[in-house]
């Protein structure tokens, strides 16, 4: 629950053509509307905010699966539906009112597809879990989520890029070496076409130019997120001044020229999200309200790209940030201040381990899909791995396990069997991960241990 408004602070101007206020009520996970309707958030929203909201957004996709029967996934079967979006949007128009808004969720993460062609990679070739929006399948199977969400009636879509590119220190590499996404074919030829030849060995070793933004600790990585004045001024004095005070750098090494380079990389990485987000929101035009939640208004390094590209661009409507400055305006879109610092990294990851929870449970056979518990019979604990029937590749209750169907066939999980089998029967034909549409179905070709769209 949150009070968002499109102001700094109160009484300072503001760039929104409607209203000076906007109450919006943020239902961030379906994790949420499982025990507690509607109408019980709303309270308390009242209840702590002392007023009541204007504008609802509600969860339509989330990073365990879709809130609606999709032709690419079905819903996640903790939910006990096959359509629970459509009564969220009926009980939200119930709430507000005739002039109410309603807004549905998309987190831009897309990990329940299983389909690894569609993943980041990092500059060692290393797949993440979650979809690269620059790649061209992936945002034809968002722009079909989308378009099925505005079928529901929401009024506008919301989406989540806050860690769409990731980038840190990882387990297998060494302590001065960073985890940098994202390097597939579709990111590489983006940027190349946008003025940046990627040259590998720029981006791995001592040398590896991310070194001057980010910063491997005993705690996490630390990271300078450059403002936008200085990438348009390319004042790369100032991004090695912070680089050395920060202690990211010793001032005896000369990273001139990387530094140089670090602000041609980040200006074309910039240009090819905001064309990224335009393909992924042209479901909405003419139809909808477009909104992104973004990190920072600066170029956060797991965003790559700063609120004021954004706006400038016209690729959505609007931009909820948590730092929102006052005085930064646009023709296109509007600044909405949104939760506050980093906040929306920690809830999105809360929530994504409480709906992986609920989607173990249900799969275990310890919960129902209409949320009921099971009676009565003893069930393997969801926390226990590698059971005698799990290794052999057999569900406790029985059913085999089957592996996520993509467009190139059948397609293990990584990491071994994973019991993951949700919104369908586990005896189920049709695997609820990684379907494709057929008419988004794309022929893949085998290249250096890559899968490579190609033609039809």
């Amino acid at each position: 629950m949150n009070n968002e408004t499109n102001e700094g602070t109160p009484g300072e101007e503001i760039n929104h053509a409607e209203s000076s206020e906007r109450n919006i009520l943020d239902i961030p996970s379906t994790v949420m509307l499982q025990d507690s309707n509607v109408s019980y958030w709303v309270d308390r929203y009242r209840q702590y905010a002392r007023r009541s909201p204007s504008e609802i957004c509600l969860p339509a996709i989330v990073r365990s699966g879709p809130a609606f029967e999709s032709v690419v996934q079905p819903p996640q079967a903790s939910l006990g539906g096959s359509d629970p979006l459509s009564q969220w949007v009926a009980d939200a128009r119930n709430e507000l009112g005739p002039d109410g808004v309603v807004w549905g969720r998309v987190l831009l993460h897309f990990g329940f597809t299983a389909a690894e062609y569609l993943f980041i990679r990092d500059q060692y070739d290393t797949p993440g879990d979650q979809i690269c929006i620059a790649n061209r399948i992936s945002q034809k199977v968002v722009a079909q989520m989308v378009t099925e969400v505005l079928d529901r009636g929401v009024d506008g879509i919301v989406l989540d890029a806050v860690n769409i590119l990731p980038s840190a220190g990882s387990n297998y590499l060494d302590d001065n070496e960073i985890s940098v996404s994202c390097f597939c074919d579709h990111c590489v030829s983006g940027l190349r076409e946008r003025g940046f030849r990627v040259k590998w060995n720029d981006f791995m070793g001592p040398r590896n130019r991310m070194r001057i933004v980010l910063h491997n600790t005993a705690t996490g990585t630390d990271h300078i997120d450059p403002t936008h004045e200085t990438l348009q001024t390319r004042d790369h004095d100032r991004l090695l001044s912070l680089a050395r005070a920060r202690q990211f750098l010793s001032a005896e090494e000369d990273w001139r020229d990387e530094a140089i380079a670090l602000i041609k990389y980040l200006e074309a990485r910039g240009r090819l999200v905001w064309e990224s987000f335009r393909a992924l929101t042209e479901p909405c035009k003419g139809r909808a309200r477009t909104a992104v939640v973004l990190g920072s208004v600066d170029y956060d390094q797991s965003q790559h790209v700063t609120a004021e590209i954004m706006m400038n661009s016209g690729a959505v409507d609007e931009i909820w940030v948590p730092d929102a400055r006052v005085g930064m305006t646009a023709e296109s879109s509007s600044l909405v201040c949104y939760l506050a610092s980093r906040s929306s990294y920690y809830a999105n990851s809360l929530f994504a381990t409480l709906e992986h929870a609920n989607e173990i449970i249900v799969a275990f056979g310890l919960l129902r899909r209409d949320g009921s518990a099971v009676q009565g019979k003893r069930r393997h604990s969801p926390l226990r791995t590698g059971t005698p029937k799990a290794r052999r590749g057999r569900h406790p209750e029985g059913h085999r396990i089957r592996p996520a169907r993509t467009t190139t066939g059948t397609v293990p999980h990584r990491g071994g069997t994973r019991v993951t089998c949700l919104a369908r029967d586990m005896s189920s034909r049709r695997s609820p991960l990684g379907m494709i549409p057929r008419g988004l179905r794309s022929k893949c070709t085998r290249q250096d241990s890559n899968l490579q769209p190609s033609d039809p």
